[in-house]
């Protein structure tokens, strides 16, 4: 009877002490689960008010862009209209962050091994502000600065020479990354 009340019983309580706090987990995790999808589609809308985008980008965004293709090396892609939060992430305070969220880059080059970002490229158009080719907003260009994400700033012109374009380019990444580029060159050599 001792051994009972001494060492089988406490452990008993602990075991359904715990086996009720997983019950009681359990059960109210999926009335929240139930709630969360009844409150989205509750209100829903039967059709979706949308209209196809015409035009993604403008035509002279598309003929810069495929320059800079060109003039690119092999290591690297670019990349339309990509938007901050997909080159970005908060780590600690997200107020920045979600100030920028729902804004986009112009054109960001990655490495293609592992798709890091290692240029942004800010568009505009000389003589006039398009309405589709806006100056980088200055919170996003302070979180690229503290990210150390270099910005081009680019006329859009058709008449780009690819090597200009290219020097271009190159001087405006980070020295880690011209680097790695003439290593990479070096091996293919």
């Amino acid at each position: 009877m001792e051994l009972f009340l001494g060492t089988i019983l406490p452990i008993l309580i602990v075991v359904f002490v715990l086996a009720g706090a997983v019950v009681i987990y359990v059960v109210l995790k999926g009335k929240n689960k139930s709630n969360t999808q009844q409150m989205i589609t509750k209100n829903m809308p039967k059709t979706a008010n949308v209209a196809l985008k015409e035009e993604y980008v403008v035509e002279k965004q598309m003929q810069f862009l495929a320059c800079l293709t060109r003039a690119l090396p092999k290591e690297m892609i670019a990349f339309p209209q990509v938007g901050v939060d997909r080159v970005v992430v908060p780590t600690k305070d997200k107020v920045m962050y979600n100030a920028i969220g729902s804004q986009y880059l112009d054109i960001v080059v990655f490495l293609r091994r592992g798709m890091k970002p290692v240029l942004a490229l800010d568009l505009y158009e000389e003589g006039g502000i398009s309405e589709k080719l806006k100056e980088m907003d200055e919170n996003v260009a302070r979180t690229l600065k503290a990210v150390k994400l270099p910005v081009l700033k680019c006329p859009v012109r058709l008449d780009y020479d690819v090597e200009e374009l290219r020097m271009k380019v190159i001087q405006s990444l980070n020295p880690e990354i011209v680097a790695l580029l003439k290593e990479n060159f070096t091996h293919q050599a």
